[in-house]
């Protein structure tokens, strides 16, 4: 048993979780998980209902979010390349100049979304819907949106070339802030 408790505690310090952190930021439901500015390796919240999830400037390299209720998040300036928040339903998010690069948000919901300046190259919203959401200057080079609804959204300079907008047409190099 010893040794399985070393081991634990030798992944949790692998993955950049203290033992605090990997406490409040675990199991089906998560009341407030802090973790601004720290780097971990996996972070898996498949799942899960949580309250409060700040990760501002935070670098996750893998993050499951899968089928989870999100109430608050801040990711404000956060790393969070190939993240999965696919089927997921989120509240409110403040991901504001995040890199979200090739991010999974297949399904997802989201309500009250600040995604301005934020780096979505490749993400895919295919059959998302977002509601009162901030795209302003995002980039979203390559993104896949087919099927995805959008309830005012504020498209103002954000990047779609080589887009795949929500009708199935392909965005032009240069689209900006609109589907061209």
């Amino acid at each position: 048993m010893r040794h399985f408790a070393a081991l634990v505690a030798g992944t949790a310090v692998w993955i950049g979780l203290s033992a605090a952190a990997a406490a409040e930021c675990s199991g089906p439901s998560v009341l407030d998980c802090d973790m601004a500015g720290q780097t971990v390796g996996v972070l898996d919240l498949n799942g899960s209902e949580i309250v409060s999830i700040d990760l501002s400037a935070a670098t996750v390299g893998d993050l499951g979010l899968a089928n989870t209720k999100i109430h608050a998040m801040n990711a404000k300036a956060a790393q969070l390349t190939n993240a999965d928040f696919s089927y997921s339903e989120i509240v409110s998010i403040n991901a504001e100049e995040a890199v979200l690069t090739e991010a999974s948000f297949t399904g997802a919901k989201i309500v009250a979304g600040n995604l301005a300046g934020a780096d979505l190259t490749r993400a895919d919203f295919s059959g998302a819907k977002l509601v009162r959401a901030d795209l302003s200057n995002a980039h979203l080079a390559g993104a896949n949106l087919k099927g995805a609804k959008f309830v005012s959204v504020d498209w103002t300079g954000a990047d779609l070339s080589g887009a795949t907008w929500s009708d199935g047409r392909l965005c032009a190099d240069g689209s900006l802030g609109r589907c061209q």
